[in-house]
This record gives structure tokens, sequence and C-alpha cells, in this order.
């Protein structure tokens, strides 16, 4: 499960870099792949700048729709779940 790999790889760099402590899961749906990371910083949950960092170093990029939350890499999606400033979660999804 390529989205198996991606979630452990985004969670392994977050923590890493003491960015935070995260939880990845994933299903599968009828059409895609979803995956779900909540993260929770040592005082709460991690800066947004700190995540967006992370994920432009492993590779993913701002989505062309324009959304600033929103990232693409290798057929999948990421979506930032903020709440002033903050990631509280990150989900990502892709086509089976």
């Amino acid at each position: 499960m390529k989205i198996s790999h991606e979630l452990d790889s985004l969670c392994d760099e977050l923590q890493r870099r003491d960015v935070g402590r995260c939880g990845a899961v994933s299903w599968q749906g009828k059409h895609r792949w979803f995956g779900k990371v909540d993260l929770a910083g040592r005082f709460g949950p991690p800066p947004q700048t700190r995540v967006e960092a992370v994920i432009a170093e492993l590779g993913w990029a701002p989505a062309e729709n324009g959304d600033a939350n929103t990232f693409e890499h290798a057929g999948m999606r990421l979506s930032l779940y903020l709440h002033v400033g903050s990631v509280h979660a990150i989900h990502v999804t892709t086509r089976i």
C-alpha cells in the first residue's frame, strides 16, 4: 500500500525533526485510499510553517487547484486541517 508508506515516512520525519508526535491510519474506500495523521506537539498542535517545511522536503508540492492548505505528490493529495495557524491533522487520499 503506497499510501501507508507515505504516511509512515511523513510521521517518521515529523518526529525526527521534533515537529510533533503522530499516529497514522489508512483505509480503502470504494474508489480511493484514505489516510489520516493526527498530530500532537510538545505544547499543543505544531505550527503550520514547521509542518509545511517537512512536507516540502518530502517532495509534496502545492496543489494546482490553488488551495493553500493542499499539496500533491505521486498521485496523492494531502490536506492540512488547521486551527489558528496550527496543524491538528493531515489527510491524504489517492485513487485505487
